[in-house]
C-alpha cells in the first residue's frame, strides 16, 4: 500500500499478481527512486532502487503500477553532520591500467571505492577526492555522483581541447559496496585519488573551521621549485592557522614556464604518494582545490615533475571538534547560478554576489562547497571567491590564461547575508554546483 524509506536509500521487490494476457506499467515520479522492468504482461516482480536523500526533509513520491498508486516516504538527513577522515592522498582508479579501461563517450560507470585499497569504510557518506582527465580529444565535461542516485545536472571538470584535467571533488557517496559513479561527455581515461571521507558525526573525525581565504606561500619570483624537486611549506601559525590543524583545505595554483607533467601534494615527512595535485602539459597557470593532512611539524610537501612556481591559497582547516567546528552536510549535486542563462556576464574586473538557498541549504550554514567553472568570451586570468559582503582577498580560485573554460572546487565562507562574491579580472561567464555546506 505505502513505501517508507530510510535516508541512506533502499532496495526490494514488488510483486505483481495478474491475468496471464494483462498488460501494466511501472512508473515513478522521483528521479531518485528507480524501477526495473518498466512493462511487462501477466505476473511479474519490479525492483526499486532508492539514492540517498541528501535533502534535509523527508520526501514524498509516488510509484504506479499497474495501474495501482503507492506512496512513497523517504526520511531525510537532517541532524545527521559528517566529520572529516584525512588519509594521505591514494589512488583508487586508473582506467589506464584497469578499472574497466577507457571511458567510451557518453558512458556511465560506477566504483567500488569502498573496496578500494585506499580503506575508506562503507560508513563514508562523502568522499574528498582528486578525479584527473586523460582524453584523447576534446571532452566537454565529467559529472562525479552517488552511485545509486540518477546523475545531476552539474560539472565537475571540462577539457574541450583535450587536455589533461585534474579537479577537486566532494562527492556524495551511496550507502552501498560501490559509492560513486561517474558519466564522460567523450572518450576519456579517469584517475582518481581519494584524499579523505566524511562519517556520521558519532563516529570519530575531524570538524572544518573555515578561514577568510589567505595565502600562505608563493614561490615567485626567486624559489622555484626544480624539474623533480620537493619543498615543504609551514602551515601552522600562518594565515590564522592554529597549532591543532590537522588537515587544511587548499588552492594549489601551478605557474609553470613550460610544460609541466604533474605536481602531488602529501603530509610532509612521509613517502610521496602516487597520486596528483594538478596537471599542466601545455605550461598553462593551472589551480586545484586540495585537503593535505598535516605532516611533521604540521607542514605539507609539494613535489614538481618539472620546474614551476607555486601558489598556496588557504580556506579553512580541520581540527578535533571544539567551538566554532562545523559539521559536513551532503547535497545532492545543485546548480546554483549559471550567468550564460540567467544573462549576467561577470563585466571586467567586477563582482557579482550569489545566494545559494535556490538549493535548499539553510539559514545556519557558514560554509559552502562549490565547483566553479569559468567560461571565458577571452583572456581571463584569475577568479577569486570569497564570503560575500567582506574584502576581496588575495587569493585566486581558478585562472584561465588562454580562454579556456577552466573549473575548480572550494570551500567558502559564508558572508554575513549567507551569499558568496566573485571577483573576474576580465570578462567571463560563471557557473556555480553546490553539493553541500558546512553548519554547527
Amino acid at each position: 500500500a505505502s513505501l517508507s524509506l530510510a535516508q541512506g536509500g533502499a532496495t526490494g521487490p514488488i510483486t505483481v499478481t495478474t491475468g496471464a494476457g494483462c498488460a501494466w506499467t511501472a512508473a515513478s515520479s522521483s528521479v531518485n527512486v528507480n524501477l526495473s522492468p518498466q512493462a511487462g504482461t501477466g505476473n511479474g516482480t519490479v525492483t526499486f532502487v532508492a539514492g540517498p536523500n541528501l535533502a534535509a526533509s523527508a520526501v514524498t513520491s509516488q510509484l504506479t503500477i499497474a495501474g495501482i498508486n503507492v506512496p512513497v516516504t523517504q526520511s531525510g538527513s537532517a541532524n545527521i553532520g559528517l566529520r572529516y577522515t584525512a588519509i594521505t592522498p591514494c589512488r583508487a582508479v586508473d582506467t589506464r591500467l584497469g578499472s574497466g579501461g577507457r571511458f567510451s563517450a557518453g558512458e556511465t560507470r560506477a566504483f567500488p571505492l569502498f573496496s578500494s585499497p585506499c580503506g575508506i569504510p562503507n560508513t563514508a557518506r562523502a568522499v574528498a577526492m582528486n578525479v584527473t582527465a586523460v582524453p584523447p580529444g576534446p571532452l566537454s565535461y565529467v559529472t562525479a555522483g552517488p552511485a545509486s542516485s540518477p546523475l545531476p545536472l552539474v560539472s565537475t571538470l571540462n577539457s574541450f581541447n583535450g587536455r589533461v584535467v585534474a579537479n577537486f571533488a566532494i562527492v556524495p557517496a551511496s550507502g552501498n559496496t560501490v559509492g560513486v559513479q561517474f558519466f564522460a561527455s567523450n572518450a576519456t581515461d579517469l584517475i582518481v585519488d581519494v584524499l579523505g571521507y566524511f562519517s556520521p558525526a558519532t563516529a570519530q573525525g575531524l570538524q572544518f573551521y573555515p578561514l577568510a581565504p589567505c595565502r600562505v606561500a608563493d614561490t615567485r619570483p626567486s624559489q622555484t621549485l626544480a624539474a623533480g624537486g620537493s619543498r615543504s611549506f609551514a602551515m601552522r601559525g600562518v594565515c590564522g592557522i592554529p597549532t591543532n590543524a590537522q588537515a587544511y583545505s587548499l588552492n594549489v595554483t601551478a605557474v609553470p614556464p613550460q610544460g609541466l607533467a604533474f605536481v602531488t601534494a602529501w603530509p610532509a615527512g612521509q613517502a610521496r604518494p602516487n597520486a596528483s595535485t594538478l596537471n599542466a602539459f601545455d605550461g598553462a597557470v593551472v589551480p586545484n582545490a586540495a585537503i593535505i593532512p598535516a605532516g611533521t611539524n604540521g607542514e605539507v610537501s609539494l613535489y614538481a615533475s618539472d620546474a614551476t612556481d607555486l601558489v598556496l591559497d588557504v580556506n579553512g582547516y580541520f581540527a578535533a571538534p571544539g567551538t566554532g567546528g562545523l559539521n559536513f552536510y551532503p547535497l545532492a549535486p545543485c546548480r546554483v547560478a549559471d550567468t550564460r542563462v540567467s544573462q549576467t556576464t561577470i563585466p571586467l574586473q567586477s563582482t557579482a554576489r550569489f545566494a545559494s538557498a535556490v538549493c535548499g541549504t539553510p539559514a545556519n550554514a557558514q560554509a559552502y562547497s562549490l565547483n566553479f567553472t569559468a567560461v571565458p568570451q577571452g583572456y581571463l586570468g584569475f577568479v577569486t571567491t570569497y564570503p560575500g559582503g567582506t574584502t576581496r582577498p588575495l587569493a585566486s580560485t581558478l585562472n584561465s590564461w588562454n580562454a579556456q573554460v577552466v573549473a575548480n572546487a572550494a570551500i567558502v565562507p559564508a558572508g554575513g547575508d549567507l551569499t558568496v562574491e566573485a571577483f573576474a579580472s576580465n570578462r567571463t561567464d560563471l557557473i556555480l554546483d553546490l553539493n553541500g555546506y558546512f553548519a554547527p
